[in-house]
């Protein structure tokens, strides 16, 4: 790991909850991890972001000096485009993605940065709270058995949607597949994982236990509130990645969610 090396955490939001999104904006700040900038990107918020955020983090302690910068989109175009525009201003070589009202663990980019000099992509687990209860995601082993199937019909990255926050990212090989698919307004952190193994291949990536990403789905107004939506995005990126590997013309469907890992399931029908 080199400690010289600037991580830009990549933070999209649009109408904040402003009590939700200090509390994100904190657990950046105290970060173990001590070379990191924050981009946050302004989807176009009824109330531009840049107005009150001098405010909201005038009380919270910056122990690192995390410089935080703000890039806004004029109109709401949609959170791959507000990850985009953030990406855009970032200057950091590594990047992380948080939403603005989730958090990462304090040492979160730590442990995903010990990785960095043998893998262009990191992928922690990630505590899921919903209606009082916590539960967390592993997804590590669906990682060793796509080492063996990776592109047939047993390939479990085309039949189960995984957890892949935290994430770490070299930001080159991000920006050479192209960023974000802006016509992605849900599952886009889906499609761009499914992307990058399909264009780089999974040589480069490697998934960890012990980074922590925080995912907060108690409010009804979170963007994966909108289930239909969310798995018609879901069902689109398998689709594109079934389709991008040539695994089979059988038609891919949703079955159900594993009741103990809690990841969704799907199978090819004929």
């Amino acid at each position: 790991m080199s400690t010289n090396d600037l991580v830009s955490v990549i933070m999209p939001a649009f109408n904040p909850d402003m009590v939700l999104m200090k509390k994100a904006i904190n657990s950046v700040f105290f970060q173990t991890y001590p070379d990191i900038e924050l981009i946050i990107g302004d989807d176009g918020s009824n109330v531009a972001i840049a107005n009150y955020i001098n405010e909201l983090i005038s009380d919270l302690n910056n122990p690192n000096n995390v410089k935080v910068k703000v890039v806004r989109n004029n109109h709401n175009l949609g959170i791959s485009s507000a990850r985009n525009k953030a990406i855009a201003y970032s200057l950091g070589k590594w990047l992380v993605w948080l939403d603005s009202d989730d958090t990462l663990q304090y040492d979160c980019v730590k442990n995903l940065m010990k990785e960095s000099e043998l893998y262009n992509l990191v992928i922690g687990e990630c505590n899921v709270y919903e209606n009082d209860s916590v539960s967390r995601r592993k997804p590590k082993p669906y990682f060793e058995d796509a080492k063996k199937m990776l592109g047939t019909e047993k390939d479990p990255f085309l039949l189960n949607i995984i957890s892949i926050q935290p994430q770490l990212i070299l930001k080159s090989d991000l920006i050479e597949i192209g960023g974000f698919d802006e016509n992605f307004y849900y599952a886009e952190l889906t499609e761009l994982f499914l992307r990058y193994i399909f264009l780089k291949g999974i040589r480069k990536i490697n998934f960890i236990e012990d980074a922590v990403y925080n995912y907060n789905r108690t409010r009804d107004n979170v963007l994966t509130a909108n289930r239909k939506e969310l798995f018609r995005y879901r069902l689109k990126a398998l689709t594109n990645y079934k389709n991008n590997f040539k695994i089979s013309q059988a038609e891919l469907v949703y079955l159900k969610r594993d009741p103990i890992t809690g990841f969704q399931k799907y199978g090819l029908v004929e």
